[in-house]
């Protein structure tokens, strides 16, 4: 949870209520767990000074398009959730957007219920924002992405108004500055295991090459320094060559 200031371009600052959340899902678990978490999420939003928004894993859907599962009844989660909005006057972004049916090729969620069925598809990551203090908002699957778990990242733009008892607009920047982060190395698919041997061979080459910098002995902090150097950009360099596709792109 964030308690953010959000600067004017009057310079002057006015408040913004801000909670990242993993909502309640394990199956060994009780119902109470859901019944617990969304009313404590409702408290938290109703006390934020003006505006609000979260973002997260909400664990729940809201109409039964959001899921190709089979089983059409209302869910605690989904029914917990609806009331969660009503009760802190909010909006959930996917219901502002066209198009949000899950499906093979669109979706936040892949599960594999059991090792027989079919896996099931489903939005469950989610942004919620306030009535109050929100003019617009939009959410988007993020488009690259190499995978490493069942879910995949979401996108999503708030655009914020001030009190109205404040002179000025939200001081934001329009562009968001691109990460200095590289995305992670996708695990390779079954039928690409041939890959585990490219990576294995490469370090054993780049090792091979670089022995009398890595045989070496270690007196000095610098002696250390240069030796992790060295076997980072072997793995680093051979993880590149080996995990990530030619055309996969930032």
């Amino acid at each position: 949870m964030l308690d953010l200031t959000i600067l004017t371009t009057n310079a002057v600052a006015f408040p913004h209520h801000f909670l990242g959340i993993y909502a309640p899902w394990n199956p060994g678990g009780t119902e109470d767990d859901v019944h617990l978490f969304w009313p404590e999420i409702t408290t938290l939003c109703s006390a934020a000074k003006f505006s609000w928004s979260m973002a997260g894993d909400f664990n729940a859907t809201l109409l039964h398009l959001e899921s190709t599962s089979s089983n059409i009844s209302i869910s605690l989660s989904q029914l917990k959730y609806s009331h969660f909005l009503q009760a802190a006057d909010g909006v959930d972004v996917w219901q502002s957007q066209p198009n949000t049916t899950a499906s093979p090729s669109f979706f936040t969620c892949k599960s594999q219920l059991t090792t027989v069925s079919e896996p099931v598809f489903s939005i469950i990551d989610r942004v919620a924002a306030s009535r109050t203090g929100t003019l617009a908002a939009e959410i988007a699957l993020v488009l690259h992405f190499i995978p490493c778990t069942d879910h995949c990242p979401v996108f999503s733009q708030i655009i914020l108004a001030s009190p109205s008892t404040i002179p000025g607009e939200p001081d934001i920047p329009n562009e968001v500055p691109a990460s200095e982060y590289s995305p992670r190395f996708r695990v390779p698919f079954h039928h690409e295991k041939y890959r585990f041997h490219l990576f294995s061979t490469s370090v054993d080459e780049a090792f091979s090459r670089a022995s009398d910098t890595l045989q070496a002995d270690i007196s000095s902090d610098e002696d250390f320094q240069s030796q992790y150097s060295t076997i980072t950009d072997i793995l680093l360099s051979s993880a590149k060559s080996s995990f990530r596709p030619p055309s996969s792109t930032r």
